[in-house]
């Protein structure tokens, strides 16, 4: 059965945080701005793994994270894979956007540091690769390399990879 490992402080779970930082995410989205609302939800993201985490008031190390911001190039928001705490002490990074959008060399370095990473969490719940995106693709095509990323595995089971789409029209009204 996969997908049954908890995120405990031994068998923490890797979440690896994709985003799209391409000149499109400056566009409205509501009363901000695609970026303003990814860096809204990448803040909540986080607050809820600390709620999750803390015991004792203290934040547990029950989460490793990566954050990397692409358009043409990818930037290492975190400088690898940091600890839940370290994260927290630090603060979570405000990101800006600008460039064209290749969403290939955003996969391609997820894909690289999964295999750099990936066997130290062999015994950890399955990494989520979380890729929020407007999905205004303009370089190449990053299918091939997402289903090389879905094919590596822990033994909880294979990488999880989910999309979330950011748009002005997919909004509630308030």
């Amino acid at each position: 059965m996969y997908y049954t490992q908890p995120a405990t402080s031994l068998t923490p779970a890797l979440v690896i945080y994709l985003i799209d930082a391409s000149h499109s995410m400056n566009d409205p989205c509501g009363s901000t701005t695609k970026m303003g609302l990814v860096n809204r939800a990448l803040k909540e993201a986080i607050k809820d793994m600390v709620r999750r985490s803390i015991r004792d008031g203290i934040v547990q190390r029950r989460y490793k994270v990566a954050i990397l911001a692409y358009s043409t190039t990818v930037v290492d928001i975190l400088g690898g894979i940091r600890d839940l705490p370290e994260l927290v002490k630090h603060g979570v990074p405000v990101i800006s956007a600008g460039g064209e959008t290749d969403t290939a060399v955003g996969f391609a370095a997820v894909e690289n540091l999964l295999q750099k990473h990936l066997i130290e969490f062999d015994s950890c719940p399955a990494p989520l690769v979380c890729h929020l995106t407007d999905a205004l693709i303009t370089a190449s095509d990053p299918t091939p390399i997402v289903r090389r990323i879905q094919a590596m595995a822990v033994r909880d089971g294979p990488v999880l990879v989910e999309n979330v789409y950011v748009a002005d029209k997919m909004l509630r009204i308030p």
